[in-house]
């Protein structure tokens, strides 16, 4: 047995002490000839399976560098020593469990293509098995799926990597963000019942882009474009007759450079005592945060839709190519030209569905939106 042995390919087996030497030996390879090794771990007990899998995937175009582990202290070892590009699963082990397996690879929290690759799960094993962390399934008999398989979680595994560098990015910028403001007073504005600005602080003339003097007396209106006006008179007036109001209030405001910037807004009436009531409003500049909100929603569904569309072509492909082989064997065997007539009018019907598909696969392979310096 060759369990904890790794793989190359160009040698057939090693022990587990050589890991590191052929690891670094397939990084000096790349450098060489420019194809990075796919590093693969295999939980299987069959060293003939294993082997037929690197086949699989160097016929699929990879230099798989790869590791073969059956029992749990093996995989932890394994998962512990060195970081992997794939891990390859047989669902049925002697010596280890699916529920185990599944359970160290999401101890081990690092996203890695998950994939089964088994000779015995149903359908309803295979359904439990992806609503529990596995990414993909493929049947040993069908290995040639295999390759494919890697390929698109590969890919599948790089969009979320990019997601989540984008939501790193967001959660930086919203703590340097809120870190300047903690440095610097929020803008502070004083309006009288009328509208008018009767007071602003330092932090508000800088956002205005205004010294005090002209500020004071200039209608808040100035600021607001057309459409916000009534949205903004409605607004004062239910705070001024203690009507609820929204607890925080977005608008967009024109400075004094002519930019446009969203403002969160939070009011409160002043009681005036024997002078009019006035309305303190505190304002905080959130342009920054929309703008990386909407390209991380956008960076979402371009990738929940791109997957969906991946999966959908996927799985029609597979009836869509045997429909291709019965028609063949239909049309060689057919003599009675009604008949054959037919059976090429299917064959058109089957070339517009695998057109469709080729555009599903195209659409699903739109390019990542990527994070930009928002400064």
């Amino acid at each position: 047995s060759q369990a904890g042995g790794l793989r190359s390919i160009h040698r057939s087996g090693a022990a587990s002490g050589d890991v590191l030497a052929l690891v670094e030996r397939a990084s000096a390879d790349e450098e060489v000839n420019g194809t990075p090794p796919l590093r693969v771990l295999m939980i299987e007990d069959s060293e003939d399976d294993a082997t037929l899998l690197l086949h699989e995937l160097r016929r699929g175009g990879y230099d798989p560098v790869s590791q073969r582990v059956e029992t749990a202290e093996a995989m932890r070892a394994a998962l512990a020593g060195q970081s992997w590009d794939v891990i390859l699963v047989d669902y049925a082990l002697p010596q280890l469990s699916f529920e185990d397996v599944i359970a160290i690879y999401k101890e081990w929290g690092v996203d890695v293509p998950f994939i089964i690759v088994s000779g015995r799960i149903g359908e309803e094993m295979a359904v439990a098995a992806m609503k529990a962390g596995t990414h993909d399934y493929v049947m040993k008999d069908k290995l040639q799926r295999l390759a494919p398989a890697v390929e698109r979680e590969l890919r599948e595994a790089e969009t979320r990597r990019r997601i989540r560098a984008i939501q790193d990015e967001l959660e930086r910028s919203e703590r340097k963000f809120h870190a300047l403001f903690e440095a610097a007073a929020d803008a502070i504005v004083l309006v009288n019942c009328n509208g008018k600005i009767v007071d602003v602080n330092p932090a508000g003339q800088i956002l205005a882009g205004r010294e005090r003097a002209e500020l004071l007396g200039m209608d808040m209106t100035d600021f607001l474009r057309p459409d916000d006006l009534p949205l903004v008179r409605g607004y004062i007036k239910d705070l001024l007759e203690g009507r609820p109001t929204p607890e925080t209030l977005e608008i967009d405001v024109r400075l004094a450079d002519g930019r446009l910037r969203s403002l969160q807004i939070r009011s409160r009436v002043v009681d005036g005592g024997a002078l009019e009531p006035s309305i303190e409003a505190i304002a905080r500049d959130v342009t920054e945060q929309k703008e990386m909100h909407r390209r991380l929603l956008e960076v979402e569904r371009f990738a929940a839709v791109g997957e969906m569309a991946a999966f959908v072509a996927h799985e029609i492909n597979t009836p869509l190519a045997n429909v291709a082989l019965l028609t063949a064997s239909a049309l060689r065997l057919e003599k009675d030209s009604a008949v054959r007539e037919k059976i090429e009018k299917i064959d058109v019907q089957r070339h517009r569905a695998a057109n469709i598909i080729t555009q599903l696969l195209s659409f699903s392979r739109r390019p990542e939106v990527l994070p930009t310096d928002m400064d």
